[in-house]
């Protein structure tokens, strides 16, 4: 586990740390509706994951104070979190997360963190065989219809 807090880069290249403390988790809790306990469990963590707006909404909260002395408003912030600075983001608050554990739990933390992280590739795998699939009905479907037009055709001369 990093013994310091873990960074992320935003799409300039700017260095972004994130450290969580009692008082930003009761703000996650409050304005975000994100409880840390949940994102523990692992249930909070897929939610927050799928989706990129709450995600970013979090970032802002944590990254705030950093933002503030550079001076970047909240939709500045917005714009520099794309795809592969949303993933770098999430994985450096993963981290934050299991150092914000107390020393007993960070091993289980990080197992559940870990276990998480499997279900949410497996699912993206299990969406993109699905949409292959689906690729396949739809050309034989296209195939079948274009044999139709052509025997159709034929059969007319």
């Amino acid at each position: 586990m990093p013994e310091t807090s873990p960074r992320f880069s935003d799409g300039q290249g700017v260095q972004w740390l994130l450290t969580l403390n009692t008082t930003l988790c009761r703000r996650m809790r409050d304005e975000l509706d994100l409880d840390i306990a949940d994102l523990q469990s692992g249930e909070a963590f897929l939610g927050m994951a799928a989706d990129p707006i709450k995600f970013g909404a979090l970032l802002w909260l944590l990254c705030e104070k950093q933002a503030d002395a550079r001076k970047i408003s909240p939709e500045s912030f917005g714009e520099l979190l794309t795809g592969d600075v949303l993933d770098a983001a999430f994985e450096a608050l993963m981290g934050a997360i299991v150092l914000f554990t107390r020393a007993p739990m960070r091993g289980a933390v990080q197992t559940v963190i870990d276990q998480a992280m499997k279900a949410q590739e497996t699912g993206g795998q299990a969406a993109m065989a699905w949409m292959e699939e689906q690729g396949h009905q739809v050309q034989k479907k296209i195939k079948g219809e274009v044999e139709k037009a052509l025997a159709k055709t034929i059969s007319g001369v």
